[in-house]
């Protein structure tokens, strides 16, 4: 698993095998968590696109930052996928030869405020975007944030419990519990700092890349509506509701979501 500087900063990410003549699909992952959770999405798209994982900068093993917002994240991220564009093989860039953007740039919960920022700042960097678990705007309660403050890792557990349905596979929400346990408290903290004050709900119209926002129907930390938002407002995207599933919906219904990302994907060749 490479790493990859770029403005400035050490990015780290997993990539599965280079498709020839297939799009590249880069999966930014939500506030406490890093690339683990897309592991799903990478083995279900592999052959069918490039796929990324980058650790956002802060997790997993990607090079520290002071406290961050939203837009901040989106400033790093900017670099990043131009860094990865200019490295982008041959194989994989071929069908679209003349133009940079090449890339499928999809986000859960935080990630898509941050794929939100790079597709109003940067369109010609993306052929789509696909939005999951997220909005236009992401408040916390301030339940949430004092926890965080002052019981990091009960607060921290109860946020990853919250992101499944009573029903989900107990091993998964507890590998949730220890990837969020593998965050430091304090990054945690500012990433959820981040989300409540973020809010675009004033330029989401303006955003014009096709989108694809996907949402778990018993998601109760961003719940539907918040995708509904987003699908009403964008002018080029679809909204698809997955019944039975929470805010993890790329793990509690990884086949499912991989599919529905695998078609979206496909009008990319």
């Amino acid at each position: 698993m490479p790493d990859l500087i770029a403005g400035g900063l050490r990015i780290h990410y997993a990539a599965a095998p280079v498709s020839p003549r297939r799009p590249a699909i880069v999966f930014l992952h939500g506030a406490a968590a890093n690339h683990t959770i897309w592991l799903g999405q990478m083995k279900a798209l592999r052959g069918r696109a490039w796929v990324v994982l980058p650790d956002l900068p802060g997790h997993g093993r990607s090079q520290e930052i002071p406290g961050v917002t939203v837009d901040e994240y989106a400033d790093v991220m900017i670099p990043f996928l131009e860094a990865l564009i200019a490295d982008l093989p041959a194989a994989a860039a071929a069908s679209a030869r003349g133009s940079r953007n090449v890339i499928v740039l999809a986000g859960h919960s935080m990630g898509g405020g941050i794929a939100l920022l790079i597709a109003d700042r940067r369109p010609d960097l993306l052929s789509g975007l696909v939005l999951v678990g997220t909005g236009a705007k992401l408040g916390v309660s301030a339940e949430i944030l004092q926890g965080l403050e002052t019981a990091p890792n009960e607060t921290q557990a109860l946020i990853a419990r919250s992101q499944f349905t009573p029903g989900a596979d107990p091993s998964l929400i507890l590998r949730t519990i220890r990837d969020l346990a593998g965050t430091p408290a304090r990054r945690t903290l500012a990433d959820f700092r981040a989300c409540n004050t973020f809010d675009v709900r004033d330029r989401i119209a303006q955003i014009a890349v096709p989108a694809l926002v996907l949402c778990g129907s018993e998601d109760r930390m961003t719940p539907p509506r918040y995708s509904a938002y987003l699908a009403e407002r964008m002018p080029h995207a679809t909204l698809r509701i997955v019944d039975g599933v929470g805010h993890a919906i790329m793990i509690e219904a990884a086949e499912t979501v991989s599919g529905v990302i695998a078609e979206f994907v496909a009008s990319f060749r």
